[in-house]
């Protein structure tokens, strides 16, 4: 999870920035199971996407 959104947080701040908005952002992972890294991956980045709709 961290490396996903280590990967992602430049475009992300990007976008935060471009909407002069500021946000503090915990992410944190509770599962029974250990995913693998592309399902994480494809969870954060839906998490993202729907943050940058949500905020406007």
């Amino acid at each position: 999870m961290r490396e996903s959104m280590r990967l992602q947080k430049t475009e992300f701040y990007k976008i935060l920035q471009e909407k002069d908005i500021q946000i503090v952002l915990l992410l944190s992972y509770h599962a029974k199971k250990i995913h693998d890294y592309k399902e994480v991956d494809e969870a954060v980045t839906k998490l993202l996407k729907k943050l940058v709709i949500e905020l406007g």
